[in-house]
Order: C-alpha cells, then sequence, then structure tokens
C-alpha cells in the first residue's frame, strides 16, 4: 500500500547552544520537516568541560568560562510562551552564536536576543533571577543520562539514536525506520 503522505515521526534532539553540530542538525530538521510530518522536542544538554591544568590556564588567560546555561534557560521561558515563540527564539540562539560569534553566556546578549524576538525581557530577566527553569535544565540532564547521552547533539527517534550531525540521506532513513516501528 502507498501512502501519499510519509507518517508523523517524533524526534528528540539533545543540544547545547554551542555547538556547531547541534546548528547543523537544526538546518538538517528543518529540511527533513519539508518532506514529512516530524515533530521535535528540543532538549537542552549543556556541554560541560572537564577541568584540567590547560582548561584552566586558558580561562585565565583568554577568559574563556562560556557556558549556555542563561540561553537554555531563557529557551525554556520562550517554550512557555508557545511554540512559535520557542521555535523563532531558539533559532536566533544558534544563528546569533555560529553566524555572528556573539557571546550567549552573556546576560546582556541573550536579553538582546530575546528583545528581537518580541519576548517579554523583564519577565525573562526575572524568571532568570528566581531560578524558575533551573530544575528543567537538571530534569533534562538527568533525563539524557538515563539514554547514556554524554555528546550533543543526540537525536532520539523512538528507540533509535543518532549521535553527531548526520548527513541528511542518514536523518531520512532513520526516520523512515521509527515511523514503520510498532
Amino acid at each position: 500500500m502507498t501512502r501519499d503522505r510519509p507518517s508523523e515521526v517524533t524526534v528528540f534532539v539533545y543540544y547545547d547552544y554551542l555547538c556547531p553540530h547541534s546548528y547543523l542538525v537544526l538546518q538538517r530538521l528543518d529540511t527533513l520537516k519539508k518532506e514529512r510530518p516530524l515533530i521535535t522536542f528540543w532538549r537542552p544538554f549543556l556541554l560541560e568541560v572537564a577541568p584540567s591544568a590547560a582548561a584552566e590556564s586558558s580561562r585565565a588567560t583568554l577568559g574563556d568560562e562560556r557556558s549556555s546555561r542563561d540561553a537554555s534557560l531563557a529557551a525554556q521561558f520562550a517554550r512557555d510562551l508557545g511554540r512559535s515563540a520557542f521555535d523563532r527564539f531558539h533559532v536566533r540562539l544558534f544563528e546569533a552564536v555560529h553566524l555572528e560569534s556573539r557571546d550567549i553566556s552573556r546576560r546582556g546578549v541573550v536579553l538582546a536576543l530575546a528583545a528581537e524576538c518580541g519576548l517579554d525581557t523583564s519577565a525573562l530577566e526575572r524568571s532568570l533571577d528566581d531560578g524558575r527553569y533551573d530544575e528543567e535544565l537538571k530534569l533534562a540532564r538527568a533525563e539524557a543520562e538515563r539514554y547514556g547521552i554524554g555528546a550533543t547533539p543526540t537525536l532520539l527517534f523512538g528507540r533509535l539514536k543518532l549521535i553527531g550531525a548526520a548527513p541528511i540521506d542518514e536523518l531520512r532513513r532513520v526516520a523512515e525506520l521509527a515511523a514503520t516501528e510498532i
């Protein structure tokens, strides 16, 4: 039996805004969405650098303590405003980092990007200050660890797992396999 429209597939993407491979996956999933119904759940998985003498020396020299924590918390705030607000802000954060080299570890940058996307920056800043979404980041990390996830991006298509910036043909293949799983 042939189908006019492919089956809907759900994918969970564990990502970090600072990860260039996560940005590539965002672009490739957008392409895939044009070909088949795809429900995407973006789950923050902040990259953590293990402390080392070299890293400490580098930080002391360059002041590099970049983290996407505030950006990830802000994305959770946008998610609560609706899918459109989240999608717009989520893409904007990735573009700011990977196309414009903006430092989203700085709260002011995150707030400026939120303002560009029409988010209420006063409410967003209050949510960052009161820790409203801190527990969600912890839960997302614990969830990822339960699934054996230790790198970004990691994509879960049902029971099928892809790690890294898989080529679009591989995403298509796995999405098709996931669509046939019962």
